[in-house]
């Protein structure tokens, strides 16, 4: 073959890995490679661990150190189905990442950025997940009972999502931020399980909480602008239904 006919390989070789759908696969690591490359980072230049694979891994208790999960241009950063109990992933960047099926209970997601990423059935039981950035976030069928929320969820997905005993209720301790509550402008909540959660000043308009189940939940300030509340459960037993804003604005037919 000509150096001229091998170069045109080369390019189309190139041009096949750009195209959308065909990516090669992500670099798989194991835990003491991830505990590796952690510690070269810098807190102003965390980890970059895109287009890693940690799926299946141990990494219960792990410090990620702010690092950077984020899908780059053609490979998302696979997590699929890792121990990640008790990890801290303050202030770590998980856009765009697949953490379906994992393991986040009593995780650390503080300041966390996770836009689109996928939490499909993933457990995050009693996690933390204050001044979390996660719009658009893939939250189906997740296990987040128990955990705290303040979060950006606008557009996010948590259907058929455990979310009993949820603390999403607003902070007004947190005054040098201003009052800090959760947006879940938008959001699919559809057959949720909101049981005895706090949602107290939570922005749900425009959610859908169709056949959502609100047995017990608080619903004082809550601004319900557009909510659809069509088959929910346990609306009687609500709290402070009468105390959310809107309520004549919600959608129930």
């Amino acid at each position: 073959m000509t150096l001229h006919g091998r170069l045109g390989g080369l390019l189309c070789l190139a041009a096949g890995l750009a195209a959308p759908g065909i990516s090669a696969p992500a670099q798989q690591l194991s835990r003491d490679q991830l505990t590796a490359l952690v510690a070269r980072g810098t807190e102003s230049r965390p980890a970059d661990l895109r287009e890693k694979d940690l799926s299946g891994l141990d990494l219960s208790g792990f410090d990620f150190k702010a690092a950077d999960l984020s899908n780059a241009r053609f490979l998302k950063t696979n997590l699929r189905g890792a121990d990640l109990a008790g990890t801290n992933m303050f202030g770590a960047n998980l856009s765009g990442a697949d953490l379906t099926g994992a393991d986040l209970s009593r995780a650390n997601l503080d300041v966390a950025v996770a836009h689109d990423t996928r939490f499909t059935k993933a457990r995050l039981p009693g996690a933390s997940l204050y001044a979390m950035i996660m719009d658009g976030a893939d939250f189906s069928g997740a296990d987040l009972s128990g955990a705290r929320i303040i979060a950006f969820a606008k557009g996010a997905n948590f259907s058929a999502a455990n979310l009993a005993n949820v603390d999403m209720g607003a902070d007004p301790g947190n005054q040098p931020m201003g009052v800090m509550r959760s947006n879940f402008e938008g959001a699919n909540l559809q057959n949720a399980v909101l049981t005895n959660a706090n949602l107290s000043k939570a922005d749900l308009t425009r959610a859908d909480l169709t056949g959502a189940d609100l047995t017990g939940a608080d619903l004082a300030g809550v601004n319900l602008t557009q909510t659809v509340l069509r088959s929910v459960k346990g609306r009687a037993q609500a709290k402070n239904f009468d105390k959310a804003l809107n309520a004549d604005k919600a959608i129930t037919k």
